[in-house]
């Protein structure tokens, strides 16, 4: 599989949707010997498959059960041994987790709990597949009591008994995986395998809106409850499978349909004004309260959706698209909750209309507010840089070497201080580290999201953490600050101080000093999921020996590897600005051939894929806002695109696109909308020219083209043929930046 050396850099990151999972080649492993397994993930879903290594025989796992990481293993001799945290960790908080197995003990380190079982080993020892946020199919676990629902949420540094995994090598299968971090959506759907509840602050006035959908094949349930001083005063239920409304100004309403609880999406609205409150259940209005301005709401600071306190009778199914005031309630907000699955529907009740009904689109506009001329985000004016620091992080093992170490000797080694502001999304990497010939050592790094300044004079290491909350892609100033053996680490404006043993000096340090980033080797007493490169802008830069003047990085003979000018706003991807990128300098279209990318272009037209040998070709590419691609086998040429209903492309939106020619069937798919087309005659595309992406050079025929205008926009997880495209070192002509994405 051909990776993106990128990925590398941002420490193997990667997103699961819960459909998703990762096979990497096979591992050996023997519960005789030590292994050990760590581990980032960040989640709100409570349940998931985080790792499984095993076969039919012996496994090692661990997942997400109701919110609790459960580690579980067989040995192949003694049966099925399990260890669970002590707490829940579906916080959608980025949490490490150790697991080791050694001398007959199965430890899981979590904040630095360790919940331990003793097993009875074997010598046996097997080469087991290995999977990360799920599995191929139920087949490949062999224990009913280990789950196979796919993980969601972000996975990354992830460390497999002495080497690290990324998701760029050694993987063998996958499926819709997504590489990097994906930053957190809002939470529209929850669904509620059991009783439970979702508590939030959502409060209504005298007049309000409110919309929900929801799908169960249970007769009764609590839907929506608001609850003040223990008297409900306003409370949408399921009973015998209707819908009843109950208010503290009326009797219940009933809706006058018959079986909500068919299995099959529906959804409620429910409109206050000043003098009427009216109910409506699947558009149709089952009842009207015409004395509702003497309804005088007792406002509770609280609602509960899907249960609530007392007798409430718990919802069994799936609730989404809560709308208060056509505002849509995002569940990430919650405040308490209770066996609740987010961004996915558990049930599988092989109802016809498996979505929310479209209606509720009319009252909020998910999509966009552009006019079908008019693209959310234009090509820009300038270069997508400013002089505010260095850019850390676009290449692997990114880094500032400085090679002067007169500051140590200049009073450093006694005590000064290391200042720098940062800004950054990443929740781990290194920013300034020293080391020496002895156990002597310097280093400022990030770890969860927090700085923390570590040094030993000679007596053991101290190790100072700020709570301060950093990879918010805000600036943070950082004041490391040492005097003899008494450390104070100060971000923002916040302070914490640390001290051990006597020792006054850190000697024998060795250059270079490294700030952003270090080679792989050794280093001392920094977290594995720590030491990697640093993803982010650094400025204001410095070192102040002894109370003496600061020294700048240039003050310090600095060697600058992988970096560059501080950017602004940016995500992963290929900006393309008026040329081409080289995907492979030979392609062969032939009998079958697949490319598969997602792209936000900011142009309703441009050549997004070609390949071309004559009058045989291959192109895919935007024409007045909608996509196509046009093929042809040296016959006349057949096109097919996709006509998403008014959907505009150009929305600043990530959107997904898929060509897929089988034989003589080509298929075009555009965020789930396919379309197709048969070629005629020959069943084969020879070509054996370049595959361009984003536009063809000018000195290229382009009648096999329709968009009159160059193509300007991202794109980025490009695939040929199943195999993930490495962009870095790719041939380009033209304004391309292979690495980044501008976001404005």
């Amino acid at each position: 599989m051909a990776v993106d050396e990128k990925y590398k850099a941002s420490k193997g990151k990667a997103t699961f949707t819960g459909k998703s999972f990762a096979q990497f080649e096979k591992i050996k492993l023997s519960f005789n010997n030590s292994y050990r397994v760590e581990l980032t993930f960040k989640s709100n879903s409570l349940n998931g498959l985080l790792f499984y290594i095993g076969d039919q025989n012996m496994f090692y796992a661990v997942s997400l059960r109701e919110g609790y990481i459960i580690l579980q293993l067989n040995s192949g001799t003694s049966g099925y041994v399990e260890v669970v945290s002590t707490s829940k960790h579906n916080t959608g908080i980025s949490t490490f987790i150790e697991t080791v197995v050694y001398n007959n003990v199965a430890t899981l380190t979590i904040g630095g709990i360790q919940n331990r079982q003793s097993y009875t080993s074997s010598s046996e020892e097997a080469e087991l597949p290995f999977y990360i946020g799920g599995v191929h199919s139920q087949e490949d676990v062999s224990q009913s009591n280990v789950t196979t629902q796919g993980f969601i949420g972000c996975i990354q540094n992830v460390y497999v008994d002495g080497s690290t995994r990324v998701f760029s090598e050694g993987v063998v299968k996958y499926s819709s995986l997504a590489l990097g971090c994906i930053p957190e959506q809002p939470i529209g759907l929850i669904g509620f395998p059991k009783a439970g509840y979702v508590k939030m602050p959502i409060t209504i006035d005298v007049e309000f809106t409110l919309l929900l959908s929801f799908r169960t094949v249970k007769t009764s349930g609590t839907l929506f409850t608001m609850v003040p001083n223990e008297i409900t005063s306003l409370a949408v239920r399921i009973v015998d499978s209707n819908i009843v409304v109950e208010t503290s100004i009326e009797a219940d309403w009933r809706s006058a349909q018959q079986n909500v609880s068919d299995g099959n999406w529906h959804f409620i609205r429910l409109e206050k004004t000043a003098r009427k409150l009216d109910l409506f259940l699947d558009d149709d209005n089952f009842g009207r309260v015409d004395k509702a301005n003497n309804w005088i709401i007792d406002v509770a600071e609280y609602s509960y959706i899907g249960g609530g306190p007392g007798n409430s009778e718990p919802f069994i199914g799936c609730i989404s698209d809560f709308v208060i005031n056509n505002q849509v309630q995002d569940f990430v907000n919650e405040v308490e909750e209770k066996n609740v699955e987010h961004r996915i529907c558990p049930f599988t009740y092989g109802a016809a209309n498996a979505i929310p009904p479209e209606k509720l689109e009319e009252v909020v506009d998910t999509t966009s507010t552009a006019a079908p001329e008019t693209c959310a985000l234009l090509p820009p004016s300038g270069e997508g840089t400013t002089d505010e620091g260095i850019q850390f992080g676009d290449e692997e093992n990114s880094r500032i070497e400085l090679n002067d170490i007169s500051v140590f000797k200049n009073g450093l080694s006694r005590s000064g201080s290391i200042k720098m502001a940062i800004k950054t999304t990443q929740e781990a990497g290194i920013l300034y580290y020293a080391n020496s010939t002895k156990r002597d050592f310097l280093s400022v790094y990030l770890a969860n999201g927090k700085v923390v300044f570590s040094f030993d004079c000679g007596e053991g290491p101290i190790v100072i953490i700020n709570p301060t909350y950093v990879s918010d892609g805000s600036w943070h100033k950082i004041d490391a600050y040492r005097k003899s053996m008494v450390g104070t680490l100060t971000v923002d404006d916040s302070s914490f101080s640390g001290t051990n043993g006597t020792a006054k000096d850190i000697n024998r340090i060795l250059a270079p000093q490294y700030v952003g980033g270090i080679l792989q080797q050794s280093i001392k007493y920094v977290p594995l999921s720590s030491q990697v490169s640093f993803v982010g802008c650094i400025k204001d830069f410095s070192i102040t020996p002894n109370k003496k003047t600061p020294v700048t990085l240039a003050d310090q003979s600095p060697q600058r590897v992988g970096v560059s000018a501080c950017r602004g706003p940016s995500e992963q991807g290929v900006f393309i600005h008026d040329g081409y990128v080289i995907l492979d300098q030979n392609v062969n279209v032939g009998k079958n051939f697949v490319a598969a990318f997602q792209m936000k272009p900011r142009v309703t037209e441009g050549v997004l894929l070609s390949v071309r040998t004559g009058d045989k070709f291959l192109v895919v590419e935007m024409t007045e806002g909608d996509v196509y691609v046009r093929a042809s086998n040296s016959q006349e040429p057949f096109e097919t695109s996709t006509n998403l209903l008014g959907k505009i492309l150009c929305d600043g939106q990530w959107h997904s696109v898929k060509v897929e020619k089988i034989r003589h069937v080509i298929d075009l798919t555009v965020d789930g909308v396919v379309t197709s087309v048969k070629l005629k005659n020959a069943k084969s595309i020879r070509t054996d020219d370049p595959l361009y992406i984003g536009g063809i050079p000018d000195t290229e025929p382009g009648d096999h083209i329709n968009s009159a205008k160059a193509f300007v926009g991202c794109l980025r997880d490009i695939t040929i043929n199943g195999d993930l495209i490495a962009m870095d070192g790719k041939e380009s002509s033209g304004k391309i930046s292979l690495n980044f994405c501008p976001l404005d």
